[in-house]
């Protein structure tokens, strides 16, 4: 996997992308740094460009921020619905709560499943239907039926 970029280098990539920083104004510590990651090299003309794959690295960047946001709107979201022992809840509901216009539904799954890594949430599963997925405290027991079929 692609190592993560930071505030600044983000800063930096976008600056440069958008042409507010031209490439040839940069410090020279920037420009060896951000080189050797390979975000920028030399064109046919000899000038410093942008490559594409700081571009990869920026919608990367953007997309960990918005996950972080909506882990920190979806933890206080659960804290607030699975306040009883015993409470799941499915990630729809946790998406319209959060609010649906907000953050996409993947961005919401992915957020459960950044709670589940922490050790907040676990999947709870009824059946093996993925739209019987649900969603508990990982502190919480809760018994799952057995289903018979005829």
């Amino acid at each position: 996997m692609a190592k993560s970029i930071d505030d600044s280098t983000a800063l930096l990539l976008s600056n440069l992308q958008s042409g507010e920083i031209e490439p040839e104004r940069m410090w020279p510590a920037d420009a060896v740094a951000l080189a050797e990651r390979g975000f920028i090299s030399l064109n046919e003309e000899g000038q410093l460009c942008v490559t594409e794959k700081a571009s990869r690295a920026i919608r990367r960047f953007e997309k960990e921020k918005k996950v972080s946001a909506a882990t920190s709107e979806v933890r206080n979201v659960i804290n607030e619905m699975l306040t009883e022992p015993g409470a799941v809840t499915q990630h729809r509901a946790v998406w319209n709560k959060v609010g649906r216009d907000a953050y996409e539904r993947d961005t919401v799954l992915q957020a459960l499943n950044n709670l589940k890594a922490e050790g907040l949430l676990e999947n709870h599963r009824t059946s093996g239907n993925n739209f019987q997925v649900f969603w508990r405290r990982a502190d919480d027991n809760v018994s799952t039926p057995m289903f018979e079929t005829n």
